[in-house]
């Protein structure tokens, strides 16, 4: 193109120039129809003649529609080169990934000048919320739904009394706003009536209006109840007559009949008020009416502002949802506020929406071998579902064969002093027994136990006669070694029973909340629990009923299990609640990786110990299993073993030996984006091969992106208005910017530009060369350069101007 247009060409008159410069001259100095071209002074061209034929037919063409399809003509064309040279970025774009698979540079560029601060103007009909005087509607939101929400808001408020006292939609989502209308859809959840929880903030404000107005003004409530009645029921009348429901203030009404006409509540009242303190002396009658009247005016405000909190918050909720095409959710929350139905179960518009990477946390208790201090049994059907738990516990626990129970008579006379090792029963007995102690009695199966093993009556009585063993001993001092244990015991029951046993989805992702896995074989396994489940042995699956109510009691509990959907269901049917149940799992070989090597996961048992007390605050599972460590290590016993693992083994973005620290701690460098299961067990065995133990529990957690995404929205109300900014995507030519990279890339796209701008006005001045193209150096409305971003010497490339201090 750059040859052809430097070709010299010979003119009518005999003249010669460049192609270049006869075409400037063309568009610029030439009036066509005073002086055409002829092209009898070019060879002749059947090319050249054809294009001067349609040109002669566009000029019969009207200026207005030959301006239509001129657009037409360039926009088509534009989309052509667009889907070209954008194709060229993203090849580029797509190499550069292949060397950093993540992360974004932005760049951008500004000039400023001629600022000055502004003062803030609060907002009239809303005080305490203020907006800057030249701000044009820009809403910074965390979301594109978000943004679309505020901009709807937004221009209705500005459309309907925007500054005026009474503007319909001024919306106000201030966070104590928000908190104040949530707790209110929270009551309605929980049945309480709108008026009702309306009525509370006015009785409460009155209340406490001794301390705010120094006025005694619990009258007042009286007063409203009497005014504003409202009838509700509660937990405790619900069966009484109507007469006995409790009366309180109707909120909704007192609010209701503010808003339409304001003062009136206030007006109403102001008689009742006046002849309250008539009896008063005439010195103190103002002070106290004036202190009762403000006490009244912060009542009303408090049920109108409430009301006025819950009416902006479902219908920022309800435009939020229709935005998504949720209909029945944004139709639940304008219910809320028309009709006072039940609120949406959640508020997604007061939800940030958040990116990250997710982690899965497992918490798990892996069991050893099988091996038991002495003193425990190990044929019990506890023991029989749950050998390595059993062990485990009887290990925690230790030998028992010098502790004594204590078998008293029914005056607490000693009768016998019998080992706890005699009993017959196994750890997970004692802990199960003694964690049902204060339902039917006091360890009932150990009492049972002590009470058989003690042997016929002895005669214990001052006058010689028999007594029958009746209780054991629950002596704090005499019996501490046996109420110790027991202690211990059940601090471990309620941290094993009802748990997921192990299965291989416990070292996996799986999500919170799934379905638990049977375990293969626990289905025979309860099936012999089962079998022995007899009148004989009815204690030992804690029925504490004897004779006939026993036999009934164990067909009942026999039936349901037979019944039970699945062997975990049974077990609990068997034994009257969750029993521990355990199973065996395959360790995957990247959790035995990051399990062998803890030092490389930086993490010790100190510190495993730590982030188990910090989940404790927050998991009922964790909170469980560190109180029964804490028990043990308060009466000597040594700590269990803790480990670490993660799946997988290197999580983070960069994969090198340094960044294979354990996600569950500190992380220093971002998460990749595949997500990570990270695991704790705690126990006697070690995470690779088979291994037995329970899934305590399972949750997931989100770690935050370093960089999250926002949406913006613009007051562009009017069809008429003028894009506020331009903003230009950009991919480097090389691995990095520069700012030579950088201002090349905007000069590239103003040229480009420039083949997209056509002034209209020019095409009267050459209609029969059309399509054609002109940039306009000025905007008619400013009159200035609109390409004068910066101005003095010359900078990199040649359109750019820079000085010094500048830019």
């Amino acid at each position: 193109m750059t040859q052809k247009l430097a070709e010299t060409v010979t003119h009518a008159d005999g003249t010669t120039s460049s192609v270049h410069d006869w075409v400037g001259q063309l568009v610029t100095d030439v009036d066509l129809k005073v002086r055409p071209i002829d092209l009898s002074s070019y060879p002749a061209s059947d090319a050249v003649r054809a294009f001067a034929a349609s040109l002669a037919e566009l000029a019969a063409i009207p200026v207005e529609q030959r301006a239509l399809i001129a657009g037409q003509v360039l926009d088509s064309a534009s989309h052509r080169y667009d889907a070209w040279v954008t194709s060229l970025a993203s090849r580029r774009l797509t190499d550069l990934r292949e060397t950093t698979p993540s992360g974004i540079q932005l760049g951008a560029w500004c000039y400023v000048g001629g600022f000055q601060a502004q003062g803030l103007q609060e907002v009239a009909d809303r005080p305490g919320v203020y907006t800057d005087p030249r701000n044009r509607g820009w809403v910074l939101a965390p979301s594109i739904r978000h943004a679309a929400t505020a901009g709807v808001l937004r221009a209705a408020w500005h459309e309907h009394g925007a500054g005026s006292g009474d503007a319909p939609f001024a919306v106000d989502l201030h966070s104590d706003r928000v908190r104040l209308a949530l707790g209110l859809a929270q009551g309605m959840r929980q049945g309480q009536q709108l008026g009702a929880l309306l009525g509370y903030r006015v009785e409460r404000s009155l209340h406490e209006a001794f301390t705010t107005r120094d006025v005694e003004a619990d009258w007042l409530i009286y007063e409203l109840r009497r005014q504003y009645p409202l009838r509700i029921r509660t937990l405790e009348n619900a069966a009484d007559n109507v007469a006995d429901e409790r009366l309180t203030v109707n909120g909704w009404t007192l609010a209701d009949e503010e808003l339409a006409s304001p003062g009136s509540v206030a007006a109403k009242l102001a008689p009742v008020i006046a002849d309250a303190y008539a009896s008063v002396s005439a010195a103190d009658r103002p002070g106290l009416v004036s202190a009762a009247n403000a006490a009244l005016a912060d009542a009303i405000a408090a049920a109108v502002g409430a009301l006025d909190a819950f009416a902006d918050l479902n219908l920022g909720e309800a435009l939020y949802q229709l935005d998504g095409s949720n209909f029945e959710r944004a139709a639940a929350a304008t219910d809320a506020i028309g009709r006072a139905a039940p609120p949406p179960d959640s508020y997604d518009i007061v939800t940030t929406p958040r990116s990250g990477t997710g982690i899965e946390q497992r918490l798990l208790v892996v069991f050893g071998d099988d091996a038991r201090p002495a003193g425990y049994a190990h044929t019990t059907p506890r023991a029989r579902l749950a050998p390595h738990a059993d062990a485990f516990l009887a290990a925690r626990l230790g030998p028992v064969n010098h502790i004594g129970v204590r078998v008293l008579n029914q005056d607490g006379i000693t009768l016998a002093t019998v080992p706890l090792g005699s009993l017959g029963l196994s750890a997970l007995d004692l802990a199960a027994d003694a964690a049902r102690t204060g339902g039917p009695g006091l360890f009932p199966l150990v009492t049972a136990a002590a009470i058989a093993a003690s042997g016929p009556p002895t005669a214990g009585a001052a006058d010689g006669t028999d007594a029958a063993a009746a209780a054991i001993g629950l002596d704090e001092e005499a019996d501490a070694a046996v109420l110790t244990l027991l202690r211990r015991a059940a601090a471990w029951h309620r941290a094993l029973a009802g748990r997921r046993p192990l299965s291989a989805t416990s070292f996996s992702l799986q999500g919170a909340g799934s379905t638990p896995v049977v375990p293969a074989g626990l289905a025979a396994d309860v099936a012999a629990a089962r079998a022995m489940l007899t009148a004989n042995n009815a204690r030992l699956f804690g029925i504490v009923t004897i004779g006939d109510q026993a036999k009934q009691d164990v067909a009942r509990r026999a039936a349901a299990a037979d019944d039970a959907s699945n062997p975990i269901d049974a077990a609990a049917e068997l034994f009257g609640d969750p029993p521990v149940l355990e199973a065996t799992a395959t360790t995957p070989d990247s959790i035995s990786t990051s399990a062998t090597d803890q030092a490389a996961l930086d993490v010790s048992a100190a510190s495993l110990a730590g982030w188990l007390q910090d989940s404790a605050r927050v998991r009922d599972a964790a909170r469980e299993l560190d109180d029964a460590i804490l028990l043990d290590e308060l009466t000597g016993a040594a700590a269990p073993h803790f480990a670490a693992a993660q799946e997988p083994v290197f999580p983070y973005r960069e994969a090198v030996p340094a960044t294979r620290t354990w996600v569950g701690g500190v992380q220093t460098l971002p998460l990749g984006a595949a997500p990570v299961t990270s695991i704790v067990a705690v126990g006697s065995g070690a995470l690779h091969g088979e291994v037995t133990g329970i899934e305590l529990d399972a949750w997931s957690e989100l770690v935050p992106d370093r960089i999250a995404s926002g949406a913006v929205t613009a007051n562009l109300a009017a069809p008429n208005s003028r894009a506020p900014n331009t903003i230009l995507l950009g991919v480097p030519g090389t691995t990095e910017w520069t700012r030579s990279a950088l201002f090349g890339l905007v000069d590239e796209a103003l040229e480009l530009a420039e083949c997209r701008l056509v002034d209209l006005d020019a095409v009267k001045r050459i209609p029969r060369l059309l399509p054609a193209i002109f940039v306009s150096d000025y905007d008619t409305e400013d009159a200035k350069p609109w390409r004068d971003f910066v101005t003095a010497a010359s900078f990199e490339p040649a359109r750019w101007r820079w000085t010094k201090g500048t830019s």
